[in-house]
C-alpha cells in the first residue's frame, strides 16, 4: 500500500468507480486523502451483519452518487456508487420490516432501474392500491420523493381545501368568497365550476384522501357531491365556458377516481353515468373535442389534448374494473398516432399528450416511441417558463420509462417546485408560474396549485410494466 494518500485516493478510484473492482480499490480508498470516502471505505471494509448499519452504508453510498463530484447521470462512477449501494441494500432487506423495509426495496427498484423498471422488483399491486397509505414509503423511494416533496404536498392540499366554495365547487377565479382576491393571480375562467372542481379532487384522490375519513373527507365529499348533482341536474359535465379544458373528461376522470373509496351506489352510479358520456362522444375519427357535441349539428373536431383527458378517463375506469369496449380504445389510439405524425418542433404539449395517451392507451411501454421521446426530453429538462401543464405530461411518461432519464428530470422538477411554492400569507402552499400561455391564463393560481400538488404525489399512479 503506498504512503502517499493522495495517489492510493487516485488510484481506489479507478478501481473502483471506473474497473469496478472493489476488493482492491476498497483498501486504497481508506487509505486515500478525502476523510468521507476514507471513513465509508472503512465502514464498508468491516462488513457489518446489523441490517440497520447496512441500509446506513448503503444508503450513504447512494447520497455520494449524487454528490456533485459523480453526479453526471449515466457517468461510470454514478453507476459504480449504486450498485454498490444496491449491494449492501440487498443484503438488509430480508432483516428489515415495516416501512424501512419497503423504503430499500423502493432503492433497490430504483437502482436498478438505470435502463428502465425491472417489474420483478416491483409490488404485486391491483388498479389504484399504490395510492395506499402503507405503500408510500416504496414509491417515495422508488421515484425520488421525499420529506421535502411530501409537505409541499401537504401545503397544496390545505391551499386547495381553504378556496372550497359554499357549494363544494372551486373557481378559476378565486375573486369571491372564500378568497375573496386574497390571492393574487386568479383565472380568467369563471363559468368552469366541473372542470375546476375535478382538477382540485385529483390531488386528494391522488394522495389517497377520500370522502369518508381524513382531515380532507367533507372537503373531498363535497366536491365529490357537487359534481353528481351537476351531472343530475344537466345530464353532462360540459362547463359552459372551459376554454381549451375538456371539462367533462376531466370531472369523469375525479368521479372514477372518488368512487374507488367505497361501495357506495351513488358514487359508483355517477362515474357510470359520466363514461357514458365519453364514449357517447367520441369522433368518428377516434378523438374528442373540449366541448359538448350538439345533436343534428357536425360534431366539433378532435383535439390531442381532449383525446388524451378522455383517454385517461377510460384507463381509470378500466383500472377499477369498470367496462370499457376494446373498439373504443383501439380508435383512440389510432387517432392519436395519425394526429401526431407531422407535428412541429414547436408543439410540446401536444407531442407529450399524445405520446402519453398512447401509452394509457395500450402502447407497449417498452415500445421504441418511449424510449427516444425519454431521451430527448430528458436531455431537453423540464419547462423553465412554468408551464406545469407540459411537464405534468412529460413526467407522467418519463416516470413509466425510468432510469436515468427520469432521475433527471425528476431531480431538477421536484427541487424547483419546491423552491417556487408560496410559503407565506393566504397564497401558502400554493403554486403560481406566469407562462403566458393560455392554460395558465385561464386556470391561474389553482391551474397550478392543482398540477403542482400532482406531480409531487409520487405514488398516484400504477407502476410501470412492460
Amino acid at each position: 500500500m503506498e504512503e502517499n494518500p493522495a495517489l492510493n485516493q487516485t488510484a481506489g478510484l479507478n478501481l473502483c468507480l471506473i474497473e469496478g473492482n472493489w476488493d482492491e480499490g476498497l483498501p486504497k480508498l481508506a487509505a486515500g486523502s478525502d476523510e468521507q470516502l476514507v471513513q465509508l471505505a472503512r465502514d464498508d471494509l468491516a462488513e457489518p451483519t446489523d441490517a440497520a448499519q447496512r441500509a446506513a452504508l448503503a444508503d450513504r453510498w447512494w447520497d455520494m452518487s449524487n454528490s456533485e463530484q459523480y453526479a453526471a447521470p449515466g457517468s461510470d462512477a454514478q453507476k459504480q456508487l449504486r450498485e454498490r449501494a444496491a449491494k449492501w441494500w440487498a443484503l438488509a432487506r430480508d432483516d428489515l420490516e415495516g416501512d424501512e423495509k419497503l423504503r430499500v426495496d423502493g432503492m433497490l427498484f430504483r437502482a436498478k432501474s438505470g435502463d428502465g423498471p425491472d417489474p420483478a422488483l416491483l409490488p404485486d399491486l391491483k388498479g389504484l392500491e399504490c395510492r395506499d397509505a402503507k405503500w408510500r414509503p416504496f414509491f417515495l423511494a422508488a421515484f425520488g420523493g421525499n420529506a421535502e416533496s411530501e409537505a409541499a404536498v401537504e401545503g397544496a392540499l390545505t391551499w386547495l381545501s381553504q378556496h372550497q366554495q359554499d357549494n363544494g365547487s372551486w373557481n378559476f377565479r378565486h375573486t369571491g368568497p372564500p378568497c375573496n382576491s386574497k390571492c393574487p393571480n386568479p383565472g380568467s375562467l369563471d363559468d368552469a365550476p366541473n372542470v375546476a372542481t375535478a382538477l382540485a379532487l385529483l390531488p386528494f384522490f391522488g394522495a389517497d384522501h377520500g370522502p369518508y375519513e381524513g382531515p380532507y373527507h367533507e372537503c373531498v365529499a363535497k366536491g365529490l357531491r357537487f359534481l353528481q348533482l351537476q351531472l343530475g341536474k344537466n345530464g353532462s359535465l360540459y362547463d359552459t365556458d372551459a376554454g381549451s379544458f375538456p371539462s367533462q373528461a376531466l370531472a369523469t376522470l375525479a368521479l372514477c377516481e372518488g368512487a374507488q373509496f367505497s361501495t357506495s351506489r351513488p358514487n359508483w352510479d355517477a362515474a357510470r353515468a359520466a363514461l357514458k358520456i365519453v364514449l357517447s362522444t367520441q369522433n368518428s375519427d377516434g378523438g374528442w373535442s373540449a366541448t359538448k357535441p350538439n345533436p343534428g349539428k357536425k360534431p366539433p373536431a378532435s383535439s390531442i389534448e381532449s383525446t388524451y383527458w378522455n383517454a385517461a378517463a377510460l384507463a381509470t375506469a378500466g383500472q377499477l374494473g369498470l367496462p370499457i369496449p376494446q373498439a373504443a380504445l383501439d380508435r383512440a389510439r389510432r387517432y392519436l398516432e395519425e394526429a401526431q405524425q407531422g407535428l412541429p418542433a414547436s408543439r410540446t404539449t401536444e407531442e407529450a399528450a399524445a405520446t402519453l395517451g398512447r401509452i394509457i392507451l395500450g402502447e407497449p411501454r417498452d415500445h421504441q416511441l418511449l424510449a427516444d421521446y425519454a431521451v430527448r426530453v430528458a436531455a431537453e429538462g423540464p419547462s423553465t417558463d412554468g408551464n406545469l401543464y407540459r411537464n405534468y405530461l412529460q413526467s407522467q411518461l418519463l416516470r413509466d420509462h425510468g432510469g436515468r432519464p427520469w432521475e433527471a428530470y425528476n431531480a431538477t422538477l421536484r427541487d424547483a417546485l419546491l423552491a417556487a411554492q408560496a410559503t407565506d400569507g393566504h397564497t401558502a402552499g400554493s403554486w403560481y408560474f406566469s407562462d403566458n400561455g393560455p392554460t395558465t391564463k385561464y386556470g391561474g393560481r389553482l391551474l397550478n396549485t392543482a398540477l403542482g400538488a400532482l406531480l409531487e404525489v409520487y405514488y398516484r399512479n400504477p407502476m410501470p410494466r412492460q
